[in-house]
């Protein structure tokens, strides 16, 4: 895990003059710590970047109900990651992608949820195995989505939302519209 202790005095500056500027912040990969004090510390608009919901994969790097709640009702967007989906590779599917979208769009509301797919199985492949061996020591081994593994592959997540039920409007929303919203 990552440090136990929140924002320096350097960091607290740094988010206080973010804000007054109308710089976004984006929560993603900060510690459990340091997201409370960025949240006790703000009133605007925040961003997850690249998250999926502790709820379904409990690691640090994932993002809390709270925490997605409260970007939510700052009225910011919790991009969903389609790496971290699943501790199994046989849960790592489409189908759970899906139902992490669902589960955030609960939590934080329809206008609050996008996409932050954070793609690098085109740059894992390539690693040495010391390089995938470190990862997984830090932080987990990646099981990426097959049907998910570019951006290319995006249009299978859209058939799967139609699949689902999601209308036009909740579609567009999620691919795109939410984070043009908060840019």
């Amino acid at each position: 895990g990552s440090s136990k202790q929140g924002l320096t005095a350097f960091g607290k500056e740094i988010v206080r003059q973010c804000e007054s500027l109308g710089i976004l912040l984006d929560l993603a990969h900060l510690n459990p710590a340091g997201v409370e004090d960025v949240l006790a510390m703000t009133s605007k608009p925040l961003i997850i970047s690249h998250s999926t919901p502790r709820h379904y994969f409990d690691i640090e790097r994932n993002s809390s109900d709270d925490n997605i709640r409260a970007v939510g009702q700052r009225g910011g967007v919790i991009g969903m990651n389609a790496v971290l989906v699943s501790p199994d590779a046989e849960h790592a599917t489409l189908d759970r992608y899906v139902d992490e979208i669902e589960y955030a769009v609960e939590l934080a509301g329809a206008e609050n949820v996008g996409l932050g797919f954070d793609f690098f199985e085109f740059i894992y492949r390539h690693w040495t195995e010391k390089q995938k061996a470190e990862l997984e020591a830090g932080l987990i081994k990646p099981h990426f989505v097959p049907d998910l593994l570019t951006h290319a592959d995006a249009r299978n997540l859209t058939h799967r939302l139609i699949e689902r039920g999601f209308d036009d409007e909740m579609i567009t929303k999620v691919l795109y519209g939410n984070w043009m919203r908060v840019f």
